[in-house]
Protein backbone atom coordinates (compact mmCIF):
# COMPACT_ATOMS: atom_id res chain seq x y z
CA UNK A 1 0.00 0.00 0.00
CA UNK A 2 1.46 3.37 -0.90
CA UNK A 3 1.58 6.29 1.48
CA UNK A 4 2.09 9.66 1.34
CA UNK A 5 3.67 11.61 4.20
CA UNK A 6 4.44 15.59 5.61
CA UNK A 7 5.50 17.58 7.89
CA UNK A 8 2.60 19.81 9.06
CA UNK A 9 2.26 22.15 11.18
CA UNK A 10 -1.13 23.21 13.66
CA UNK A 11 -1.97 26.25 14.57
CA UNK A 12 -1.88 26.74 18.65
CA UNK A 13 -3.37 29.67 20.08
CA UNK A 14 -1.34 32.24 18.42
CA UNK A 15 1.65 29.69 17.84
CA UNK A 16 2.35 27.30 15.65
CA UNK A 17 3.51 23.88 15.90
CA UNK A 18 5.32 20.67 13.74
CA UNK A 19 3.46 17.45 13.33
CA UNK A 20 4.36 14.49 11.45
CA UNK A 21 1.20 12.89 9.23
CA UNK A 22 0.94 9.90 7.19
CA UNK A 23 -1.67 9.32 4.93
CA UNK A 24 -2.55 5.81 3.38
CA UNK A 25 -3.79 5.91 -0.13
CA UNK A 26 -7.85 5.65 0.61
CA UNK A 27 -7.67 7.51 4.13
CA UNK A 28 -8.57 5.37 7.53
CA UNK A 29 -8.88 5.61 10.86
CA UNK A 30 -6.82 7.96 12.73
CA UNK A 31 -4.54 7.49 15.60
CA UNK A 32 -2.69 10.56 17.22
CA UNK A 33 1.06 9.02 18.10
CA UNK A 34 2.34 11.11 21.34
CA UNK A 35 6.01 10.79 21.22
CA UNK A 36 8.48 10.08 24.46
CA UNK A 37 10.09 11.95 26.50
CA UNK A 38 13.06 11.65 23.84
CA UNK A 39 10.61 14.02 22.04
CA UNK A 40 9.78 13.34 18.19
CA UNK A 41 12.46 10.79 17.14
CA UNK A 42 12.74 9.58 13.73
CA UNK A 43 11.48 6.16 15.31
CA UNK A 44 7.62 7.94 15.74
CA UNK A 45 7.79 9.05 12.17
CA UNK A 46 8.66 5.44 11.23
CA UNK A 47 5.72 4.33 13.80
CA UNK A 48 2.87 6.61 11.88
CA UNK A 49 4.15 5.54 8.63
CA UNK A 50 4.00 1.73 9.60
CA UNK A 51 0.49 2.66 11.13
CA UNK A 52 -0.56 4.23 6.92
CA UNK A 53 0.73 1.27 5.73
CA UNK A 54 -1.84 -0.89 7.89
CA UNK A 55 -4.22 1.87 6.31
CA UNK A 56 -4.39 4.21 9.44
CA UNK A 57 -4.20 7.92 9.02
CA UNK A 58 -1.30 8.70 11.90
CA UNK A 59 -0.64 11.91 13.10
CA UNK A 60 2.19 12.67 15.41
CA UNK A 61 2.52 16.28 16.85
CA UNK A 62 5.91 17.47 18.23
CA UNK A 63 5.42 18.59 21.77
CA UNK A 64 9.22 20.16 22.13
CA UNK A 65 9.29 22.03 19.30
CA UNK A 66 11.96 20.54 17.72
CA UNK A 67 13.66 19.88 20.53
CA UNK A 68 15.43 15.88 20.71
CA UNK A 69 17.60 14.36 23.51
CA UNK A 70 20.27 11.73 22.26
CA UNK A 71 20.90 11.02 26.67
CA UNK A 72 19.05 10.38 29.15
CA UNK A 73 20.34 13.13 31.61
CA UNK A 74 18.67 15.76 28.23
CA UNK A 75 15.43 13.62 28.30
CA UNK A 76 15.21 14.23 31.83
CA UNK A 77 15.95 18.14 31.27
CA UNK A 78 13.54 18.39 28.31
CA UNK A 79 10.94 16.91 30.93
CA UNK A 80 11.92 19.64 33.58
CA UNK A 81 11.50 22.18 31.47
CA UNK A 82 8.21 21.36 29.13
CA UNK A 83 5.44 23.96 29.55
CA UNK A 84 2.74 21.50 30.18
CA UNK A 85 -0.07 23.90 29.13
CA UNK A 86 1.35 24.24 25.82
CA UNK A 87 2.14 20.52 25.24
CA UNK A 88 -1.33 19.49 26.12
CA UNK A 89 -2.65 22.57 23.56
CA UNK A 90 -0.83 21.07 20.99
CA UNK A 91 -2.64 17.54 21.84
CA UNK A 92 -5.82 18.79 21.40
CA UNK A 93 -4.53 20.56 18.01
CA UNK A 94 -3.59 17.82 16.98
CA UNK A 95 -6.17 15.79 17.97
CA UNK A 96 -8.71 18.26 16.06
CA UNK A 97 -6.57 18.29 12.81
CA UNK A 98 -6.93 14.41 12.91
CA UNK A 99 -10.56 14.34 13.60
CA UNK A 100 -11.19 16.88 10.78
CA UNK A 101 -9.23 14.58 8.28
CA UNK A 102 -11.76 11.72 9.61
CA UNK A 103 -15.14 13.57 8.95
CA UNK A 104 -15.39 13.59 12.63
CA UNK A 105 -14.84 9.78 13.61
CA UNK A 106 -13.41 8.45 16.26
CA UNK A 107 -9.83 8.31 16.72
CA UNK A 108 -7.27 6.58 18.58
CA UNK A 109 -4.51 7.67 20.65
CA UNK A 110 -0.85 5.74 21.16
Amino acid sequence: MSIQTSDIQLKVNDKTANAYLALPENGGPGVLVLHAWWGLKPFFKQVCDQLAKQGFTALAPDLYQNRIATTIDEAKALMEQRDSELMGDIVKAAKDHLVSLRAGKPIGVM
